[in-house]
């Protein structure tokens, strides 16, 4: 197996769908997919994922170990990451939507370079949780809307006007 083209009626794919398919490369996820449950693409070939406008929860480990993958592109209806959900990948970078509510431990423990459109007043306190990362302990993270860069070797908090270090 190494490509899927999803049907248009596909709302969920399943917990460990494709799991361990290390042959699959391409997966084409239709509009109205909303929900992609743990471990679906663990240990697969993927090496790019762009989800669909209407996506809105992947859950934990949906991505994790996918050691090609590169390249992910993030909708704006996306709530939710789960723990782990693109641990142990080749990402380095990546763009967070707007809307996103919740980000689970270690999501993005490889990614150095962060992209976020506001000031993570609500946000930001989940980068760092129990001495656990969400991006890797070097993440650079970039506002669009000011210069809030910041170095995630340290405790970092959130303040009105972007991060501080402590």
């Amino acid at each position: 197996l190494v490509r899927v083209d999803m049907g248009a009626s596909v709302t969920v794919i399943g917990e460990s769908a494709f799991a361990s398919c290390s042959s699959l490369e391409s997966v084409e996820f239709p509009q109205s997919l909303r929900n992609i449950e743990q471990f679906a693409f663990q240990r697969t070939g993927l090496m790019d994922v762009v989800l669909p406008y209407g996506t809105s929860v992947i859950e934990f480990y949906a991505f994790a170990y996918c050691s090609q993958l590169q390249s992910v592109t993030l909708p704006e209806t996306l709530t939710k990451i789960g723990e782990y959900a693109f641990s142990e990948t080749a990402l380095q970078q990546v763009k967070i939507p707007d809307c996103i509510l919740e980000l689970g431990t270690a999501a993005f423990d490889t990614v150095k370079y962060v992209e976020y459109g506001d000031t993570m007043m609500m946000w930001c306190s989940d980068i760092w949780r129990s001495g656990d990362f969400v991006f890797a302990e070097e993440a650079t993270v970039k506002c669009s809307d000011g210069e809030c860069y910041a170095d995630y070797t340290s405790h970092m908090t959130c303040t009105p006007l972007g991060i501080q270090e402590n």
